[in-house]
């Protein structure tokens, strides 16, 4: 995907990402549920090898 700020061409990449619960148990656990989600994706991904 071209993208350039302030002149400068950006090399890099994209993430789009969907998520998707089977059953709606409320607004609130919802959002809760989304975050504990995310941060295990991003402590897995930050997660040295």
């Amino acid at each position: 995907m071209p993208y350039s700020y302030e002149g400068e061409q950006w090399h890099g990449y994209g993430v789009v990402q969907a998520k998707f619960k089977q059953r709606s148990e409320g607004v609130s656990s919802g959002t809760e549920w989304l975050e504990r989600q995310i941060k295990a994706e991003f402590n897995e991904w930050l997660r040295p090898d």
